[in-house]
């Protein structure tokens, strides 16, 4: 099996309230699972899963060490370089609340987006922005961080 790289993914921060928030942190992943196959005109596909803690800049906020699993697909240039990956994750917070965001990495800019969540996070929107900080493909490991807004509905 090819180690080719590790999805970039994305993640968000969240605060108990009514109007929008903003806020920034950043995710620690290792990666679960690798798998790659050939694509089209010698590209690569590699779909991967990645665990993560986030970590919020504000320890007070909800989301602050929540854990977080995110699946995804790769696409990989005949280089070995990326070329975007697509995917979704799901966290879970202390209480035991769960969010879903979905992300696309581009070279454009990274994204993610809210889908939905349960309790405290039921009817949340918003978005934003992630940059990868490190990388370690051997190690299979990846920090991100994250900046965004959302509001809690």
């Amino acid at each position: 099996m090819i180690k080719t790289g590790i999805t970039i993914t994305v993640c968000f921060l969240m605060c108990f309230s009514i109007s929008a928030q903003q806020g920034s942190g950043h995710v620690s992943y290792h990666q679960i699972h690798s798998e790659v196959s050939p694509g089209k005109d010698g590209m690569m596909i590699q779909r991967v899963m990645n665990r993560g803690t986030i970590i919020a800049t504000n320890p007070a906020d909800p989301f602050h060490l929540a854990t977080q699993t995110c699946s995804g697909i790769n696409i990989i240039s005949k280089d070995g370089q990326p070329v975007e990956s697509h995917g979704s994750c799901d966290a879970v917070d202390a209480d035991g609340d769960i969010w879903w965001l979905t992300y696309s990495n581009k070279p454009s800019g990274n994204t993610w987006q809210i889908a939905g969540g349960t309790g405290k996070y039921k009817n949340m929107t918003g978005g934003g922005t992630t940059q990868p900080l490190t990388m370690n493909q051997e190690a299979g490991m990846l920090t991100i961080s994250y900046e965004g807004s959302w509001k809690m509905n």
